[in-house]
């Protein structure tokens, strides 16, 4: 709540206007602001009261509230690549923690660790089928150890629950962790929280309905809060579902995010991820309207981005090699094939089993494009075992100009991810010769628009 003082209309008028433009509402005494809204608008609202000259009253609540913000501020300036936990000293803390994990943490989920628990939040955009959820899972075990975490909250999509389920089983078969989906609407939720499980999973578009519940659960005890998948809030507060997350990155001791395609449009992308993380410390550039001046800013984004996370990369996994074939409907050996990337997308390992992928027709979302890739080329892989993928591209079509635009995309989140081997994804057309609404964005529409009105001639 903010009570603007009544003998000085202007400075009233100023806080008020700022409120209200950053999703404040009006009540009967003042302003009613979100914890979140305060966070990211309290650099203005000290640019306002100095202006005026002013002192401000805070309650305890906000005063707790703005120590922390100052508190993390500090936290994330002081974060570098240098810094990081000793190995040594995580292997100790593993052999006494009170889960004994079972699995061996490799090599770079080892030196992802040691970067993670360097930092006050972290991000781990390693690929997938790196193993960040066992990384997180080892994570989550030395500050349960410490006493700084209690409770682990994990927002997922549902078809990614499974695979939770099963790492928290096969990282800690000695002990068993009282763990709950949240499911049922609201007395669904209600009923599995009155049990206190130690992790709960609950789906972004359910916590859209009980995110009082679920956020009072968490302000009980001392929760690390995850988001997995951490692209589906990429759409920020404009949308629900992500609102919905956004929502709780005041609350919680612990703060990840998780996602091997954290950027599958633009570097616009990470703004809301790393709101969630860094509420109010505006990390990246502000947004610009031209596409062009936004690839200028590339160097400046990485430059701000490279200390806050983590990434293992297809290289450090050591895996066989991947071939890409893109072949044109010319060819004589070419048959019909129907396949749907965005349906095996997330949360599923293929790779046992399947070794040869087919894309008959791309969308311009370079998320179920990546990720699909993944199912199959991913950790576990016998060294000398070949993965192809076919890549079947109509000549004269907008085949060539959906591949333009992946590539745009997959080359910026190489730049900025510091990712080399994501360019071997991103092969050019002239080589070969989302969920709704299939991960469009204004230049993919210019593509189409432009195929259609000129290509037709």
């Amino acid at each position: 709540m903010i009570n603007p003082p009544i003998d000085e209309p202007g400075l009233g008028a100023e806080i008020g206007h700022l409120a209200l433009s950053s999703g404040g509402e009006t009540v009967e005494s003042g302003f009613l602001v979100s914890a979140l809204t305060f966070r990211l608008f309290a650099s203005e609202l000290g640019i306002i009261l100095g202006r005026h000259g002013a002192d401000a009253k805070y309650d305890e609540p906000v005063r707790l509230l703005l120590q922390d913000h100052i508190e993390e501020i500090e936290a994330r300036r002081s974060t570098t690549v240098e810094k990081h936990v000793p190995e040594r000293q995580i292997r100790n803390w593993l052999k006494k923690g009170r889960f004994n994990l079972k699995r061996e943490l490799k090599g770079p989920q080892l030196k992802n660790l040691s970067r993670l628990l360097a930092m006050r939040h972290g991000a781990n955009f390693s690929v997938p089928g790196a193993g960040k959820t066992t990384t997180l899972l080892a994570l989550y075990e030395i500050l349960h150890s410490d006493g700084k975490a209690d409770r682990l909250l994990v927002v997922a999509p549902k078809n990614a629950f499974l695979s939770w389920e099963d790492e928290i089983k096969a990282c800690f078969p000695k002990y068993k962790i009282s763990f709950r989906r949240l499911e049922g609407e609201e007395a669904g939720v209600a009923s599995a929280l009155a049990d206190d499980p130690e992790v709960c999973l609950i789906t972004y578009q359910l916590l859209v309905n009980v995110h009082g519940q679920v956020g009072n659960w968490v302000h009980r005890h001392k929760t690390h809060l995850v988001l997995d998948e951490s692209h589906r809030i990429k759409s920020g507060v404009s949308k629900v579902t992500p609102a919905a997350a956004l929502k709780l990155s005041g609350s919680g001791v612990r703060r990840d995010i998780l996602s091997g395609t954290p950027m599958p449009q633009s570097p616009e992308d990470l703004r809301p991820q790393m709101d969630f993380l860094w509420p109010g410390q505006r990390i990246l550039p502000e947004a610009r309207s031209r596409p062009a001046i936004l690839e200028d800013t590339i160097p400046d984004i990485q430059a701000r981005m490279t200390p806050l996370y983590v990434r293992t990369t297809k290289a450090d996994l050591k895996l066989p090699r991947l071939e890409f074939v893109p072949i044109s409907h010319e060819d004589p050996n070419c048959r019909v094939m129907i396949a749907n990337p965005a349906a095996c997308g997330e949360g599923i390992s293929l790779h046992q089993a399947c070794h040869y992928a087919i894309y008959v027709d791309r969308t311009f979302n370079a998320a179920h494009f990546l990720q699909s890739v993944d199912r199959i080329h991913r950790l576990g892989l016998a060294p000398d075992q070949e993965t192809l993928i076919h890549i079947l591209e109509a000549r004269w079509t907008i085949d060539a100009r959906v591949a333009l635009r992946l590539k745009a995309k997959i080359d910026a989140m190489c730049q900025i991810l510091n990712d080399p081997g994501l360019a071997a994804l991103a092969y050019d057309p002239e080589d070969v010769v989302e969920e709704f609404p299939g991960g469009l964005e204004a230049g993919d529409v210019e593509e189409v628009v432009d195929h259609l009105v000129r290509d037709a001639d």
